[in-house]
């Protein structure tokens, strides 16, 4: 008897220990701090700098506007995986388009990359230069820099 009482004490004892905590999903927290209104603070194409556009981004919940001088301009449905390297977001239209982008969420600060001569190819990395398009179908890169509007 005593024998099955040495080994039941440890059992018994991890019976009781408790479950380990849910880990934090990094997409669900990358998209709550995402909420809110960004303004462009620097807008490339090709590694090339575009002058102000007044071009502004409103995200709540899932969706992501774009508004063109305080006029809706798109509206897309997003979806992130922040385990991605880099971070993947994905941008669906209402229609049949799709954009493949990747992103970058540093406090205040929100960069988005894509390919806009081919939405379907999401870059590798995230910097503002990209090939340049010298023909038709050759990956380009729109690299956008958001600052977060102050409420």
């Amino acid at each position: 008897m005593r024998k099955y009482a040495l080994l039941v004490l440890p059992a018994l004892s991890l019976a009781f220990a408790p479950a380990p905590l849910p880990r934090p999903d990094a997409r669900q927290d990358d998209l709550k701090r995402m909420q809110g209104s960004w303004a462009v603070t620097a807008d490339y194409t090709d590694g090339k700098l575009s002058g102000p556009s007044g071009l502004r981004v409103v995200i709540a919940e899932d969706r992501l506007a774009f508004f063109l001088r305080e006029s809706p301009a798109d509206r897309w449905t997003i979806t992130l995986d922040a385990k991605a390297k880099p971070k993947a977001l994905d941008m669906k239209g209402t229609g049949p388009d799709s954009i493949l982008a990747v992103y970058a969420l540093v406090g205040d600060t929100l960069t988005i990359s894509f390919n806009p001569s081919s939405w379907t190819d999401r870059p590798r990395d995230l910097s503002p230069t990209g090939a340049p398009a010298l023909f038709k179908g050759a990956a380009s890169r729109r690299f956008i820099v958001f600052r977060r509007e102050k409420r």
